[in-house]
């Protein structure tokens, strides 16, 4: 079995995620993410590279609010 290398961690301010609009929203600065699931007790946000093959970033969003999950993460917009 292949061993990949573990990917890079971002560093995003959780008081800054919104969990009022679902889905990956750019704002200029940054880019929120969003999703519901009323039974998860974690969720991992992956990013990947321009082919979409290599993952990139893996972080656990640290938020939930009412079954949704959130964060923001500054830098990252469209095409990441």
């Amino acid at each position: 079995m292949l061993k990949r290398p573990a990917p890079d961690r971002l560093a995003f301010d959780p008081a800054s995620g919104r969990a009022d609009a679902l889905g990956a929203e750019f704002d200029g600065e940054g880019t929120n993410f969003a999703l519901w699931s009323d039974h998860a007790a974690r969720v991992e946000l992956c990013l990947y590279d321009d082919e979409g093959r290599a993952e990139t970033h893996l972080l656990d969003l640290p938020e939930m609010e009412g079954g949704i999950w959130h964060c923001f993460l500054p830098g990252i917009g469209p095409g990441q």
